[in-house]
């Protein structure tokens, strides 16, 4: 899948070439997903890229997050999904990626908040944190110590 969101951000400066005020505004959001595949690979891809545009439209300083950071809340969103919806195989492949951004991303949420978690958790520990606090890189979780 790929998400796509493009803004326009007009900047009003005074005078002395001040900044007085900024005005985002939403140009596109495309949401692209790779199709045939199965329903449940289709169901995973959508609902982690729409947790892109959650996280855009409602904490837009994580856009500046490190990369893992935002796979990876997008990646343990999606396995919230597929656990709820007894998509056991799509979750189990989420958890087990070995990918160092997707998996350990992934693997870093289910440690913190827990794999049977909520997002209740996630929206509290991303009003609590700061992206520049982050690591650059993921931290490694094996997928064996992943909950």
């Amino acid at each position: 899948g790929y998400y796509l969101r493009e803004e326009n951000i007009m900047v009003e400066r005074n005078l002395l070439g001040q900044e007085t005020s900024r005005k985002n505004t939403v140009k596109s959001k495309t949401i692209l997903a790779v199709f045939p595949c199965r329903r449940e690979t289709l169901m995973s891809t959508l609902m982690h890229e729409l947790t892109h545009d959650y996280l855009a439209e409602n904490f837009p300083a994580w856009s500046e997050a490190p990369l893992w950071v935002q796979e990876g809340l997008c990646q343990y969103a999606a396995a919230l999904y597929c656990q709820r919806q007894k998509l056991t195989e799509q979750a189990t492949m989420i958890a087990n990626n070995p990918d160092g951004i997707y998996g350990n991303g992934y693997r870093y949420f289910a440690d913190a908040f827990g794999d049977q978690g909520n997002w209740v958790s996630a929206r509290r520990w991303l009003e609590q944190h700061q992206p520049q606090q982050m690591p650059a890189g993921a931290p490694e979780v094996s997928p064996a110590a992943a909950p």
